[in-house]
């Protein structure tokens, strides 16, 4: 809670040497919108950013853990660059935000709840090499038509699309076994949906209130 709250605060430089920003620490800084990231930060934690004003996130390459809705709320955030070594993006990181571009890197592999959902995307491509992607992920991506998911994947949570009011195309990888529960319910402009030899079982309402289909 180091700042938390501090209304007036515009840019925050923080020191080079810094590796972790702690809970809460620049939280509902309404008026934040620059920060100047530490070149050996390694950590940045629950809700370090969350509802504060900013609009770019290219963070430095030593990053290597973001923690549960670090830049939750945040509403001009709207373009992200994760570095090369993070593997998971937690529950609800960017959950909220004007987010349109990302780009995600190669190393990787789990994906949480909520991560993207209420965010701005028209297309999103999950890359190679990704094993899990949590619940409700893309959960009322209002802009989002496109989706690819890759073969790597393993597993996906329930809900993944679900009120994705103007998704039209999913491809699903023929690595699935498993259609969780709602995934696509609410998806009103679907209209068809290719569903891979592999699955085995669909669960409940997954496309329940898909007007198209």
């Amino acid at each position: 809670n180091t700042f938390y709250n501090c209304d007036a605060l515009g840019l925050v430089d923080l020191p080079s040497s810094l590796v972790s920003i702690g809970k809460y620490a620049l939280s509902t800084c309404d008026n934040l919108d620059v920060a100047v990231w530490p070149s050996k930060l390694e950590t940045l934690s629950s809700y370090s950013f969350a509802s504060t004003a900013l609009t770019n996130g290219n963070l430095p390459s030593s990053l290597r853990n973001v923690y549960n809705n670090a830049f939750g709320g945040c509403t001009l955030l709207e373009e992200v660059t994760l570095p090369e070594g993070i593997e998971r993006i937690n529950d609800e990181v960017f959950y909220n935000t004007s987010l349109n571009k990302i780009n995600l890197p190669n190393t990787l592999k789990h994906i949480g709840n909520y991560a993207f959902a209420k965010c701005d995307f028209e297309d999103f491509s999950v890359p190679e090499g990704v094993l899990t992607v949590g619940g409700y992920v893309f959960n009322e991506c209002d802009e989002l038509t496109s989706v690819t998911l890759p073969e790597s994947l393993e597993s996906m949570g329930e809900g993944l699309f679900a009120d994705c009011n103007v998704l039209t195309s999913v491809k699903l990888p023929s690595s699935l076994t498993f259609l969780p529960q709602y995934t696509f319910r609410g998806c009103a402009s679907l209209t068809s949906c290719a569903i891979p030899d592999g699955i085995k079982i669909i669960g409940s309402s997954a496309f329940s209130d898909c007007d198209q289909l």
